[in-house]
């Protein structure tokens, strides 16, 4: 199914600040989601952003790829939709089976995918199937990943052998903050990529505008470059917090550090910024995992396990895989 429509102009007098655009769930560390209230506002600065900054207009074609209850399935949809292109939108089988969107991508003439990259993975390990595997997007120009870490064995398995017309780009952003706030091109790197380590994590590169990055110690306070501390945003752009959070907005406090002031949401997510500014995932400081993109909070899982009348205690435990994914399981 594809969609287009005629580039709609926004109301010069808005939409403001403290208008309610979205609501969706995220995972939480008491055992119930919690309720993000996405901002018109926010929205509409992420979209207008990605549109300008990778060319997307009447020509372009954007993959619709997410779940409808997963916040980057907005900028799946307005982003092509804002800009008069067309949104193609599989069905909910081939979504499932690598080869048949492989097939998908190549009959729709697909030239933007928002992917996540245990899906990339998997349509990167249908191509290098082919027998020429270089060809058989020709329509392709740009892959924008996020939602996990992306690896340099993701980047080498597709420039190398899946064919260079498409470039990846890695972001970065908790939904709390409004989709992606950190972007890395990695088109620079195509002709080096035989140098790029195969395990390293791909960086999340340098903010959006009107955004900055924090990385904060256990007492809260800033440290230096290459040095290890917990990321957080600030943004002209923020979420409007949690519905009903009873206490559950500990993760915004207020911005003393930047001129930007304003609130500053901490992520969880640990990292470092190096001498060029990029910014560097190194891990969590929680217990949340990332399963093919989704935010899963084991504790969550704990709660409902022991909803069950005959058990009195549960354990969940992420377990790797090769391909850089996690499979759950229930102790």
């Amino acid at each position: 199914t594809s969609f287009r429509v005629h580039a709609l102009k926004a109301d010069p007098g808005g939409p403001h600040a403290d208008d309610l655009g979205y609501v969706l769930s995220t995972s939480g560390s008491t055992g119930e989601p919690k309720l993000i209230a996405g901002s018109e506002k926010g929205l509409l600065h992420f979209v207008r952003w990605e549109i300008a900054e990778f060319d997307i207009d009447s020509s372009s074609r954007v993959s619709h790829l997410s779940a409808i209850t997963f916040d980057v399935s907005l900028r799946d949809i307005f982003a092509p939709l804002l800009s008069g292109g067309c949104l193609c939108i599989p069905s909910d089988d081939t979504r499932r089976q690598p080869r048949d969107l492989l097939a998908w991508l190549r009959r729709e003439r697909v030239t933007v995918a928002h992917i996540v990259p245990t899906l990339l993975r998997r349509v990167t390990g249908e191509l290098l199937a082919q027998p020429k595997p270089a060809d058989l997007l020709p329509d392709l120009r740009l892959i924008l990943s996020a939602g996990e870490p992306l690896f340099g064995e993701d980047l080498r398995n597709w420039y190398q052998r899946a064919g260079q017309r498409a470039e990846i780009v890695n972001l970065y952003g908790p939904s709390e903050t409004t989709l992606a706030k950190l972007y890395f091109r990695t088109g620079h790197l195509r002709q080096e990529i035989d140098n790029w380590a195969l395990t390293s994590i791909v960086p999340l590169g340098q903010p959006i505008p009107d955004t900055d990055i924090v990385l904060l110690d256990q007492t809260g306070q800033p440290v230096g470059d290459d040095t290890i501390g917990e990321i957080a945003v600030a943004t002209d752009f923020p979420s409007l917090g949690y519905l009903h959070a009873e206490g559950g907005d500990a993760c915004f406090s207020e911005n003393p550090f930047t001129a930007r002031g304003g609130r500053l949401f901490r992520t969880g997510d640990l990292g470092k910024r190096d001498a060029q500014g990029m910014v560097h995932f190194s891990s969590r400081k929680d217990h949340q995992v990332k399963v093919r993109g989704q935010r899963v909070e084991p504790g969550e899982i704990e709660a409902v396990l022991c909803s069950h009348p005959l058990l009195s205690a549960a354990a969940v435990k992420a377990w790797p895989t090769p391909d850089h994914d996690h499979v759950l399981t229930a102790y």
